[in-house]
């Protein structure tokens, strides 16, 4: 969770635990290891992104990139490598 407060020298690198590593692609590392047992509920997915500081918005850029599919199940959405 991020707060407001006073002024930081912090980057989004240090912020996202100091990897000089484009967040797009660390999301995109982040789902290819989350979805290589098999697929996954996008609930369980978006829960485990947020502990890892990716937005939504970055984390579906690395689904599309990815090729990901969604599938609607009786439980919910649920993801899987193509």
């Amino acid at each position: 969770m991020l707060e407001w407060g006073d002024i930081t020298d912090l980057t989004a690198e240090d912020l996202h635990g100091g990897s000089s590593e484009p967040l797009s692609e660390a999301a995109a590392d982040f789902l290819r290891t989350t979805l290589e047992k098999g697929p996954l509920s996008a609930s369980a997915i978006h829960s485990a992104a947020e502990k890892r500081a990716f937005s939504k918005r970055t984390l579906d850029r690395a689904k599309s990139a990815l090729g990901i599919k969604s599938k609607k199940t009786k439980e919910g959405w649920v993801w899987h490598l193509p």
